[in-house]
């Protein structure tokens, strides 16, 4: 099962055309604009789909992604979260080699203990 979420993608660093085409070839969601408001679906392999994509792309200097950030908002369960996703250089000059890690921040609806108005009816 799970539930429907609205994507967005933000805070882009890197080439949008190369990103674009790559994640056409490589998603399962390749008919998806990657940097339009996204519709709202089932999408479970966004982290791979991302990941897969920044990876393919990180040995082409004007085609690489640096970094996105990734929102999400869960229909039906308030759920709400970032994913910051970073490209990082763990190799050397002869021998490049990147990895992308991920930073998921979850948001949290917050009930003040006392209420902010109190209305008496009779």
């Amino acid at each position: 099962m799970g539930y429907m979420t609205q994507y967005e993608v933000s805070d882009f660093d890197g080439n949008k055309v190369a990103f674009q085409d790559k994640f056409d070839e490589i998603s399962t969601y390749n008919s998806m604009e990657f940097f339009e408001p996204l519709d709202t679906m089932k999408w479970y392999d966004h982290e791979e789909d991302i990941t897969k994509v920044m990876l393919a792309l990180a040995n082409e200097p004007d085609a690489r992604t640096i970094g996105l950030k990734l929102h999400g908002e869960v229909e039906k369960t308030g759920d709400v979260w970032d994913k910051v996703f970073g490209l990082v250089f763990e190799g050397s000059a002869d021998v490049p080699a990147y990895s992308v890690t991920i930073e998921t921040f979850k948001y949290a609806l917050v009930r003040p203990s006392l209420p902010t108005e109190v209305k008496s009816w009779r």
